[in-house]
């Protein structure tokens, strides 16, 4: 789903999604030399993703290593440990 910015509109319908995926990788990258998009985007799609996560109780990974391409820093990755935890049982 290329979304461009509005992340913080799909994920208020992942609240019973969020909780049946044990793991999950969303892109949270904004398209901001585009001056309508700067208009446009109300939230930062990252930070508003990093908290929907975390309020769910998904552990959130960042991948911020210098060698990475430049979008990998936009990525937000996340386990459901209690899912985790209850496959490896």
């Amino acid at each position: 789903m290329n979304i461009e910015g509005a992340e913080h509109l799909a994920i208020q319908g992942m609240l019973e999604t969020v909780q049946l995926t044990q793991v999950l990788c969303v892109c949270c990258h904004v398209m901001t030399s585009w001056p309508w998009r700067r208009k446009m985007t109300a939230k930062e799609p990252k930070s508003a993703v990093q908290q929907f996560l975390w309020k769910n109780r998904i552990e959130i990974v960042e991948r911020l290593e210098p060698h990475l391409p430049r979008y990998v820093a936009h990525q937000v990755g996340g386990y459901n440990q209690k899912l985790m935890r209850k496959a490896a049982s």
